[in-house]
């Protein structure tokens, strides 16, 4: 298949999406000073599903159920400050 012109393997679109997701991240921190986008976020709602979803991934990690957070994305989420658990809901400011 790799030698079919045009073709990228899924994995390639959700790696890309990936660093979308995360470079989104890097914005909303240099905004805001920190890694807790509120849930939902009216500005960017896929950046709020970003964050929810790898805290729960992180969890299952933690509990052997899943492996789809790899060791390298957690390492990049921790070394700009991301947060696993959060006290109390983050509120949608308007």
């Amino acid at each position: 298949l790799e030698n079919i012109p045009n073709f990228l393997w899924q994995e390639s679109y959700t790696v890309s999406l990936w660093e979308k997701c995360f470079e989104e991240l890097l914005e909303y921190k240099e905004t805001f000073g920190n890694c807790n986008v509120p849930i939902p976020y009216k500005i960017k709602p896929e950046l709020g599903e970003f964050v929810r979803t790898h805290r729960i991934l992180y969890g299952q990690k933690k509990k052997g159920i899943n492996d789809l957070l790899s060791d390298e994305q957690m390492d990049r989420l921790e070394k700009v400050g991301f947060s696993w658990a959060v006290k109390g809901a983050v509120e949608q400011e308007d």
